[in-house]
């Protein structure tokens, strides 16, 4: 079985499944990202690293993997990662009025 970016993964290009004898694919989520890439190159896979704002998991650990934790997937496909940029970054400061107002041009 082939899934690409149609199959609602948003991960890319497309991996493979194997129905034959494969791979078991670890469970990295949670892991940080030298530990997961450890991890999943050690049983075979090649691993691609998207990195994503999280605000609820810590920044430099994995959020997300395909193929999920516990299936099979055949030896040298690969397995993508998501890990976490931390929080997103929140953008404070004047509106536009307050901005015209502190340069003189309201008053």
């Amino acid at each position: 079985m082939a899934f690409g970016p149609g199959f609602g993964t948003g991960f890319g290009p497309g991996f493979e499944l194997s129905e034959e004898a494969g791979v078991t694919v670890p469970d990295v989520v949670g892991d940080d990202e030298a530990t997961a890439i450890t991890a999943l190159e050690g049983v075979g896979f090649v691993v691609i690293v998207q990195r994503r704002y999280s605000g609820g998991v810590v920044e430099g650990n994995v959020i997300s993997q395909v193929p999920s934790a516990g299936q099979s997937a055949t030896s040298g496909s690969t397995v993508y990662i998501r890990v976490s940029r931390g929080p997103a970054p929140t953008t404070t400061g004047y509106g536009f009025s307050s901005s015209i107002g502190n340069i003189g041009f309201i008053q």
